[in-house]
């Protein structure tokens, strides 16, 4: 068609096709059974009791076996198409159903070569329409399914008019009545209809099933893999798609001191061990208070709260996860699992531009103001200072418990003019 399809279309056709090779399969299957079976019989010498004289019991045989060579050609077209991931025209599908929904209507015609025109109306062939109609659905197309139903009818129609004396004026008083074989015409036809409206339905489902897991695909690739399941399900129940737009977020900067000197000591594999063991922990508690990860600095971390999704507590969520990193850590390493670290903690909230930064190929969501370099001055601070933890007052005035929070003196942050009011915490707020 001279478009590329997206990862999306591509799936969701791929998947119909290997709908539609599953039901050519089951034809080739169920068809093939059949043909056994009268084969088995006509040797057998039981022809006659299966097909009145039996006289025409080879026509069947080998409408059916016509008919099963049909559909192995068939299947070896959609498994082309299906290697190509491309789409079969719309055109050779219409066929397909024409083909097959016309056996029936043969095979009718044979059946009453043995029997009454009468009679062949309510045989199993007549029935067989239903079959094919039923098989439809996997086409998950609604027209086709429709198409499928209108051939089952005038297949019916055609023979009936053929015949349409001699069925009148047989000897049956059921087959005399018109009625009866035009509410059969509109079963045929209401049949499809149903197929076509289930095919729909399952499709639709079908395609909100993938819609969800690319949208999913799409917010892991975006956030990585250090995203909460609530965030992203969170984002899931979004509409909108999320554009640039200015946030009132919480943003969190944690440095491991003396990284330098600690790594210059070991093995790149220990140091790698080390930071996997370290920003475990460290992610899962920042996903239980409901931030993200947004950037990894090295030996360090810029985490956000309040973006992409916000529950109006983002402040607390920040300075609760700092809490528990802290705490967490000096367990750790009491216990003997991590060597003797330190950590910085800086936390400064205020507005920001959000957004998805990058190309189609590769995006990525970014978090940009002054606030972040706030932050990460903050962080820096904790050095001077000698602590762990420093919040600014921004964060200090939004949280629920403000107290057991000790002012910095004369703070001035790098490259800002003017000092900030910096807050470091009592000793029992980050008690063991």
């Amino acid at each position: 068609m001279g478009v590329t399809r997206t990862d999306f279309e591509s799936t969701f056709h791929y998947e119909i096709l290997k709908s539609e090779q599953r039901r050519v399969l089951l034809i080739i299957t169920v068809v093939s059974a059949i043909v056994g079976s009268l084969v088995v019989n006509w040797i057998m010498g039981t022809a006659p009791e299966l097909m009145g004289a039996g006289r025409h019991l080879h026509l069947v045989i080998l409408l059916l076996s016509l008919l099963v060579a049909y559909e192995i050609l068939a299947y070896l077209a959609f498994g082309w198409f299906l290697k190509r991931r491309k789409e079969p025209p719309v055109f050779g599908r219409m066929a397909n159903a024409f083909i097959e929904t016309g056996v029936p209507f043969l095979a009718m015609f044979i059946f009453g070569l043995d029997f009454s025109p009468a009679e062949a109306l309510v045989s199993p062939p007549a029935f067989v329409y239903f079959f094919f109609i039923l098989l439809s659905i996997l086409r998950l197309n609604f027209w086709l399914c429709l198409w499928t139903g209108f051939i089952a009818a005038s297949g019916y129609t055609l023979y009936l008019f053929l015949y349409l004396d001699v069925i009148l004026s047989s000897s049956v008083p059921l087959f005399q009545i018109f009625p009866i074989h035009l509410t059969r015409i509109f079963t045929y036809l209401g049949a499809g209809v149903l197929a076509g409206f289930i095919a729909n339905e399952v499709k639709n489902r079908f395609l909100t099933s993938l819609r969800t897991i690319e949208e999913r695909n799409e917010i892991i690739n975006i956030f990585g893999k250090h995203v909460s399941p609530e965030v992203v399900n969170k984002l899931l129940s979004q509409d909108h798609e999320m554009q640039s737009e200015l946030r009132h977020v919480c943003v969190l900067f944690l440095d491991i001191r003396n990284f330098t000197a600690f790594s210059e000591k070991r093995t790149p594999a220990e140091v790698v061990q080390f930071l996997n063991n370290t920003f475990e922990f460290m992610i899962e508690i920042i996903n239980r208070n409901n931030g993200i990860i947004n950037k990894f600095l090295g030996d360090g971390f810029m985490a956000v709260f309040g973006a992409p999704v916000s529950e109006g507590r983002d402040c607390d969520n920040a300075v609760n996860a700092a809490g528990e990193i802290i705490t967490e850590l000096r367990r750790r390493i009491d216990r003997g699992e991590l060597p003797q670290v330190r950590i910085g903690i800086g936390i400064h909230a205020g507005e920001t531009i959000t957004g998805n930064v990058g190309s189609s190929r590769r995006r990525e969501y970014t978090i940009i103001g002054d606030t972040v370099n706030v932050a990460s001055r903050i962080e820096a601070l904790n050095k001077e200072v000698g602590s762990e933890l420093l919040i600014s007052g921004a964060v200090r005035e939004a949280l629920t418990l403000a107290d057991d929070w000790f002012a910095v003196d004369s703070v001035t942050l790098r490259g800002r003019q003017g000092t900030l009011s910096v807050f470091r915490p009592g000793s029992d707020r980050l008690a063991s």
